[in-house]
């Protein structure tokens, strides 16, 4: 769900195109994914993505929410800024609905602002 393809491998299908197999005896291919990281974090309202927690609080201005994939992030998140941000969480690679809850695997440092937490473990 959270992957993106990254080629064929292991078989008559190479690169990342289209792969036509014509069956006449036994064959296999690899269909390769990895995480897509780049995309697990989103400011509501925007076409930005961050990879981390910590990089989209930073961009975040008052009032906003930051969207989170339902996955774990193993970071620390450091909010010391004097605005008031909403992390909402657990929602599918298109962000079109709610699937779970995002974990924070790391510590959780609120000195600054306010930050509320919508459907969020931290661990």
């Amino acid at each position: 769900m959270y992957s993106l393809f990254t080629g064929w491998s292991n078989g008559v299908c190479a690169g990342t195109g289209d792969c036509l197999l014509t069956l006449a005896a036994n064959s296999s291919v690899t269909a390769n994914f990895a995480y897509d990281a780049a995309h697990q974090v989103q400011i509501d309202g925007t076409a930005t993505y961050y990879s981390a927690l910590q990089t989209a609080y930073a961009a975040a201005s008052e009032g906003e929410i930051i969207k989170l994939w339902a996955t774990a992030y193993n970071e620390s998140l450091d909010c010391s800024r004097p605005v008031t941000v909403t992390l909402q969480g657990g929602y599918d690679s298109s962000y079109a609905g709610i699937i779970g809850d995002p974990v924070l695997n790391g510590v959780l440092m609120i000195t600054d602002g306010t930050v509320v937490f919508e459907g969020f473990s931290i661990q």
